[in-house]
Parts: C-alpha cells; structure tokens; sequence
C-alpha cells in the first residue's frame, strides 16, 4: 500500500507535467521496494529462526528469548525499527521520500479534490506507521523481552553461525541503505529517467550531502549522516548524564516488587492483552469476538478459574471472498450442467449453434 501510495503520486504528477517530481515519486517507489525487501527478509528470517529454536509460533508460548538468542533478538528489533521507519534505518529514509511525493501533489497539482486526497493518503500513511509500532513493539516486546513462557522458550539456544552472518549482513543493509539515499537515487535514476523522461529532482552529487526536495515548501532536504550522528550525540550525552546523576546518588538492585508474590510469567503482559486497546479502538472495524467464563467455588466470591478467549471476524472473507466464492460455485454448477459428458446434449449443442448461425447470415 505504502509503494503504491507512491506510485500514485508519481502518475498525478505526470500528469500535471511535473516529470521531475513524478520521477522523484517512481524513486521512492522502487527505494521502498529494496527496503521492504530487504527488512521483510529479515524479519522472515527471525520468525523462522525462532520457530526453529523454539518449535512454536505462538507469542503467548514465548518470552526472555533476547538472552539466549542475542544476536537473532537484535537482528530482528533493527529489521522491526526499520519497518516502523525510524531513523536512520532504511524505510524510514524510503517513507519520507514518499511523504515528500505526497506534499509536492498538494502544492503543485491544482485538479479538484488532488491536494485534500493527497492530505488524506498523508494521514493514512501515519496511521499505518502507529499500527505498525504497535505491531512490531508487541511482536519484539512479547518474544524478547520479559521472563519465557514455556519450556521450549527457556531452553532455546542461538542459531549457528552461517544463519547468523545472513541475518547480520540483512541488519546491516537496513542501516547502510538508510544512510546513502542519494547513492540509491541515482543507481535507480536511469529507470526512472526511461519512465519519465528526466531525472528525479532531489539527488545530490555526494551522499555525504543528503537529499534535497525543492518542488516542497521551504526545499526539505534529508541528513541521514546528520541525522545519525545527531542520534549517537543525544545518546552519548544521555549516558553521560545518568553516569553523573549515578555517582551522587547509590543504586539499590534488588527483584522485581510484585506484593511479596513471586513474580511468574503468567503475571506478564500477554499478546492478547496487548493488543486489546487497538482492538477497542477499532472494534467498529474489525469486530472483534470475546467470550469471558469465570468459574466459581462455594460462592461468587470466591472465582476459581477464568476463561477469556478473543477472536477477529475475517470481514473480507465474510462480505467480499465468500460472496465471490459462492458466485463462482454456482457458475461451474451451471457449466456441470452443459458440460454433462453426453454426446448427444453435444450434438444438439453444434445443431443449436448452427441454426444461430444461420439466422444471423440470413
């Protein structure tokens, strides 16, 4: 969706006869394909690696996995920050190409109704960023972090070697594209001076310098290393900070405070509780299904078991694929029926389609 949100504007814009900015928009395009290519892979490759250590996919069997698996833990949260587009990994430098494409539709395409659906497809691609935080910080969260929830989880042991240099050279790509967008520009300039006949504004001569936007207001332009060592100075200046504050003050470690009760797994956030904010946000949506059991002993008072199931109603497949299925089932019914395997209901069909064919020469 992201890509083609993308695509559209490059066409809008080719069609207002702004080819620069619509080659800029085909640029980001195709930069946000190599990203998603690249962190999607490796976010595969940590799903799988996962599974393997652990034989289950279930998030509410995992947990604490970031002790034993180090270095699949760090690979898959770089892969999950570059797909919320934060700095200065890849889909972040690839989104705000695209969120530049989508300006540059409000401020020069002067069709009814452009500017504000532009404004819109901004909005939806911010949203869809929030859900994809939340996404990705449940699915790192739950999995890494927090004490295991099974056996399977306590016991899994890191990849071998060989699965870890292909997930470190991915994590790798993820920072490196992040930080030379003017060097992928003009790799994928000569597609889309061939798409629209000039080269995308935007692209600099060195990538030191960044990316610079003039169709926009104000000419945005893109520090990544700027950016980068901006990030590392805020963090070194943070470490030096609470080394300061920590030598005025002492540290105190002891275990987690859980009302003198033993702190177990089970009194950890779970995925399903998680997520039920966003379900409750959107329930109007996605209509969700819940089904709550409180068992008792001797009296209300007294519970002795809770039951809590949610599940999500598959809208598409209930108003769109089933429809459409049910159709497409009663269409081959109906060609059953003529396609019986008779050889004589085929005869009457090469009279039928004669006779037609008569009538209408005639």
């Amino acid at each position: 969706g992201i890509i083609l949100l993308a695509l559209g504007a490059a066409l809008i814009l080719r069609s207002g006869h702004h080819p620069a900015l619509a080659g800029l928009g085909i640029a980001a395009a195709l930069f946000h394909s190599l990203n998603h290519a690249v962190f999607k892979a490796l976010l595969f490759m940590g799903a799988g690696t996962i599974q393997s250590a652990t034989h289950s996919r279930d998030l509410e069997r995992l947990g604490g996995l970031m002790r034993n698996m180090p270095w699949t833990g760090a690979c898959f949260t770089i892969a999950a920050a570059a797909a919320l587009a934060l700095p200065p990994f890849n889909g972040f430098a690839s989104e705000w190409l695209i969120f530049q494409s989508l300006i540059t539709v409000g401020l020069h395409v002067s069709a009814a109704g452009i500017g504000i659906s532009a404004i819109l497809a901004g909005v939806m691609l911010g949203l869809s960023g929030a859900l994809a935080a939340v996404c990705f910080v449940k699915a790192v969260g739950i999995t890494f972090l927090g004490q295991p929830r099974s056996a399977a989880a306590a016991s899994a042991v890191e990849v071998g070697g060989l699965e870890r240099f292909g997930a470190v050279l991915l994590a790798c790509c993820c920072v490196l594209l992040g930080l030379v967008p003017p060097l992928v520009l003009r790799l994928l300039e000569p597609v889309s001076r061939s798409l629209v006949g000039v080269s995308p504004l935007g692209v600099s001569s060195s990538w030191l310098s960044g990316v610079d936007v003039p169709g926009t207001a104000g000419h945005t332009a893109l520090q990544p290393v700027g950016l980068l060592l901006g990030l590392l100075g805020a963090g070194i200046l943070s470490l030096v900070l609470m080394g300061a504050f920590r030598r005025r003050t002492k540290a105190r470690v002891s275990k987690t405070w859980n009302c003198g009760v033993t702190l177990t797994p089970r009194m950890q956030y779970s995925s399903t509780s998680f997520a039920q904010p966003i379900r409750r946000m959107f329930s109007a949506i996605i209509w969700p299904e819940r089904s709550l059991k409180v068992e008792t002993s001797h009296s209300p008072y007294f519970v002795s078991a809770i039951s809590y199931e949610v599940s999500l109603k598959p809208l598409f497949e209930r108003f769109v694929y089933g429809p459409v299925h049910a159709l497409f089932l009663r269409v081959i019914q109906l060609v059953r029926l003529l396609q019986n395997g008779s050889i004589h209901a085929y005869l009457a069909y090469v009279f039928i389609a004669l006779v037609v064919v008569l009538a209408v020469a005639r």
